[in-house]
């Protein structure tokens, strides 16, 4: 083979490496299901360490596994860093993986398809979901792919009405009324025109939730202070 024919072909792979890493996922996450972290990093442990990787760091949050490849003579030494990062959310848990490939100086994301079974698997093990029905919640909720993530109204109320209305006590950080604005002791006093008065509680979060759920715009009149305001709640 003559040396230009040799570089061609070196520059090829390289090219095909590169376009592989590129065009696959960079980070994974599923959400494993009425668990705990202690639960699902046990099972990535014994899951991890049964496909020849090794433990390289352990915090309560966090796990990096690694292996090695090629034997540093013929073929040049990769070590391959997969995390791992579990957050705990309403009895569940975020499992959140990506993956660097460090050979010689050089350090670079890799793509994560390859763990992709591995991590099913971890999820199928601890909460039972069929593995063909377990999919990439990052992939799933980008933007036009129809499963983005609704954001909450994030409004909660006092226990009842009086005749100002009815008062809210806290508002959920990044919630759709928290983007408005609305604050924490605002009273709330009409929704869509109809004086919240003629509502009963349970009422009224029925007639919130299903108009959320519709993805219908809501108009909110609050009193904050001795001013009312008008507020436009609708998801984007």
């Amino acid at each position: 083979m003559s040396r230009f024919l040799r570089i061609f072909v070196c520059s090829f792979f390289l090219i095909c490496i590169f376009c592989s890493i590129a065009c696959a996922d960079s980070i994974y996450i599923v959400n494993v299901k009425d668990t705990n972290v202690a639960t699902v990093q046990d099972t990535a442990i014994e899951v991890m360490t049964g496909k020849n990787f090794t433990i390289d760091e352990v915090t309560p949050y966090k796990i990096v596994f690694t292996k090695s490849f090629g034997d540093g003579i013929w073929v040049a030494t990769k070590v391959c860093y997969v995390l791992f990062n579990f957050v705990e959310r309403d009895g569940n848990v975020k499992l959140i993986v990506s993956e660097t490939e460090k050979m010689n100086q050089i350090t670079r994301k890799r793509g994560v398809d390859h763990l992709v079974p591995i991590v099913n698997e971890i999820k199928s093990s601890v909460d039972g979901t069929p593995i063909e029905r377990i999919s990439n919640i990052a992939k799933d909720q980008l933007p036009g792919s129809g499963n983005e993530r609704k954001k909450e109204l994030g409004i909660i109320f006092k226990d009842s009405i009086t005749q100002e209305g009815l008062e809210i006590i806290k508002i959920q950080p990044g919630s759709l009324a928290a983007e408005k604005g609305m604050l924490a002791s605002d009273v709330l006093v009409e929704v869509n025109g109809r004086p919240v008065t003629d509502m009963t509680q349970s009422g009224l979060k029925s007639y919130l939730a299903n108009k959320m759920a519709s993805n219908c715009s809501i108009m909110l009149t609050i009193r904050r202070g001795k001013e009312n305001k008008l507020i436009v709640l609708e998801q984007e």
